[in-house]
């Protein structure tokens, strides 16, 4: 059964009225779906959820506790929060969801058919916690934040 709280623009195109289809403007659709929104894919009740893993390039940690990350080509930084320090892995990869709708006629009634990928968190070998870095090697460092690398995550 759908859950209505969660039809929001971020997962559906258009709503179906008796009369016509009542379209979403694109500044609501970029809105919702540049926004970390993966509680509307969970909470619909028609859509699966896949797991992603992407391998990334760990940095290390500085002073300060934060901790360093390259992605296609670029530099981050994140909050310990975020990551997870793991035994049996080699690479450190980030870890996000994506959703794919069920039945895909419901695309017919505005529906998307996938998400984009949600980032969940960071996995570290426990092998390389201990690292150090130096931030000011590295021209510009950019904070992990709202889209990255085409994933979406939180601000």
């Amino acid at each position: 059964m759908i859950k209505a709280t969660y039809v929001r623009p971020d997962n559906r195109d258009f709503m179906r009225n008796v009369y016509c289809d009542q379209q979403y403007s694109s500044t609501e659709k970029n809105l919702y779906r540049t926004g970390y929104m993966k509680l509307h894919f969970e909470g619909i009740g028609l859509y699966q959820a896949t797991e992603f893993e992407k391998v990334v390039e760990y940095l290390e940690r500085d002073a300060n506790g934060n901790l360093y990350f390259t992605i296609d080509g670029k530099v981050y930084f994140v909050f310990e929060s975020i990551v997870e320090f793991v035994e049996n892995t080699n690479d450190a990869t980030r870890v996000g969801s994506g959703y794919q709708l069920v039945d895909v006629q419901l695309t017919e009634l505005g529906f998307v058919a996938q998400s984009k990928v949600f980032f969940d968190y960071f996995k570290v070998p426990n092998t390389m916690a201990d690292k150090e870095f130096d931030a000011d090697s590295v021209p510009t460092v950019l904070q992990h934040k709202d889209i990255v690398a085409k994933w979406v995550t939180p601000s």
